[in-house]
């Protein structure tokens, strides 16, 4: 991204050096939902709220499994068994976008 510069200066973007910082970390979540294609629960099925915090793991492998036992972890429904994932960055605009919606209709 040629704008994450200016996002770390808003101080939009915090890294933690850790899972286990992150998780100590003040601006942690109130919930946190752990995508993965091995989930049974649809992001569909979820109530989110202001606070909550969309997790995602690499394209090639996920989230790691000691991670994804730490969150509630959720699924996007694909079409069909053959299409085993989505791509990261689309799995990414259509949870956040879904997380927005419900937040800003309440």
């Amino acid at each position: 991204m040629d704008y994450w510069q200016a996002l770390e200066k808003n101080g939009d973007i915090v890294q933690h050096s850790s899972w286990e910082d992150f998780l100590a970390s003040p601006l942690k979540p109130s919930s946190i939902y752990g995508f993965s294609a091995s989930s049974t629960t649809s992001f569909w099925d979820v109530t989110y709220k202001a606070g909550d915090g969309l997790l995602f793991g690499p394209e090639s492998s996920g989230l790691p499994l000691d991670i994804l036992q730490a969150v509630k972890p959720l699924n996007i429904p694909r079409g069909g068994e053959a299409m085993r994932s989505l791509n990261v960055s689309t799995a990414v605009g259509v949870a956040a976008y879904e997380a927005m919606r419900q937040v800003r209709h309440r």
